[in-house]
């Protein structure tokens, strides 16, 4: 009887988060999103060990099919319990040492606590709370300056939301704050090409003739360049696109070790998207978050964590073992072995987000335009066109922003 209760204790959850959750992605895939946030909804209004994860997918869900306000909800508990449910009951803590670290809270991946930031930025963006979109996009760079501060991670600055502060401060007319995040999104993401624009346009909007020396010494910038920048705050607005890319990769047992987890990276069909007004090709997106990588690198870092923790279970498991079979000869071994079998990492994580943030711009004298995009395959070829509706530019210096979430379809 012993032996049977032993074994009970010890067996690990009968479903992981992944495949309980599978039908709702694969709704939100099939852009079915009622059907999606209907799987992720007992787990997200529940108090439990996996709320937290339940809340960024349906936040997600929620965020994609424009239900922008319930998807704040969702984002604004999941930043709380972030900082509330850092901590583990101390007897969990211990048995999942010499078991499953699925028994555990889940508290959710660093990176993961910055992205909830982002998605807040996104969602009041969309319902033209600028105001309260810039705090998010400050939050986002704050927790990344407290982890690095800190010493835990080599986090760098967030470029995406750097570059959406700036975006609403221009939407505001507020070019004093808005050239200050351009020239962050700058030090951040050299290669972003269509920075140089921006940071031209923010000198002359500045008067700034020595940043315009700066740039022109040190981006090679040409008086062509400065010309049309110029004629640019004379007689346009801008369009920006904001493009979620793909899926970011997925928890799974480490090939090396299997009571380690590993990042597995998802397939992504595309890899660019192309903005048309009109019919006609204006843009074409560029990534500014890499949530594919700073989620491999997160994991590396914490490398040496989960190896110490697995090897001190490796110890304690056969030390368990041993005094077992002091007392009862041969239920040691038999607990031992169910201990082994049964230690599994916590393979638990936010499955909707993207794998990258995207973005392009183009700017166009005022005017009412149809949006549309096409996705840039691996090849370099395009798909069908996707409507994204109209934009207007009423007069100029407005800045209108449209968003597409790529789901592989």
């Amino acid at each position: 009887m012993r032996r049977v209760l032993w074994l009970g204790l010890l067996l690990p959850a009968c479903a992981s988060y992944t495949s309980a959750t599978k039908q709702g992605l694969d709704a939100f895939q099939s852009r079915d999103f009622a059907a999606a946030e209907a799987v992720y909804q007992q787990g997200a209004e529940q108090d439990g060990k996996d709320q937290l994860v339940y809340l960024f997918d349906r936040g997600t869900v929620r965020y994609t099919a424009g239900q922008y306000e319930q998807s704040i909800q969702d984002f604004l508990l999941a930043d709380k319990l972030s900082e509330i449910k850092n901590y583990t009951a101390l007897g969990t803590e211990l048995a999942s040492i010499v078991t499953n670290d699925r028994i555990t809270t889940y508290k959710g991946e660093e990176f993961e606590h910055v992205l909830t930031s982002v998605y807040l930025a996104l969602n009041f963006a969309a319902m033209g709370r600028d105001e309260d979109a810039i705090v998010a996009c400050r939050q986002v760079n704050r927790k990344l300056e407290l982890l690095r501060d800190e010493g835990k991670r080599t986090y760098n600055l967030n470029a995406f939301a750097q570059y959406l502060a700036g975006i609403l401060f221009e939407r505001d007319r507020n070019w004093n704050f808005a050239y200050v995040d351009y020239k962050k999104t700058h030090q951040l993401e050299p290669n972003f090409s269509r920075i140089r624009a921006d940071l031209i346009r923010g000198a002359l909007k500045m008067d700034s003739s020595s940043d315009l020396h700066k740039w022109r010494k040190t981006l090679g910038v040409t008086e062509e360049e400065v010309r049309e920048a110029k004629r640019e705050l004379k007689e346009t607005g801008g369009v920006v696109l904001l493009f979620q890319n793909g899926f970011a990769p997925e928890k799974t047992n480490s090939p090396h070790w299997h009571e380690l987890p590993a990042y597995r990276p998802r397939y992504s069909r595309y890899r660019a998207a192309h903005l048309y007004l009109d019919g006609e090709k204006v843009a074409r997106t560029e990534m500014l978050y890499d949530v594919e990588k700073v989620a491999m690198q997160n994991l590396d870092q914490k490398y040496a964590t989960y190896i110490a923790k697995r090897v001190a279970g490796v110890v304690a498991r056969e030390v368990i073992g041993h005094e077992l079979d002091k007392q009862h000869q041969g239920l040691g071994t038999i607990v031992k072995l169910a201990m082994y079998a049964a230690s599994q990492p916590d393979l638990r994580s936010w499955l909707t987000l993207p794998r990258n943030f995207q973005v392009a711009r183009v700017q166009v004298p005022p005017g009412r335009y149809h949006a549309t995009i096409r996705l840039e395959d691996n090849t370099g070829g395009e798909s069908e066109e996707r409507d994204l509706g109209d934009v207007e530019i009423k007069r100029v210096g407005d800045l209108e922003v449209v968003a597409y979430r790529s789901l592989n379809d």
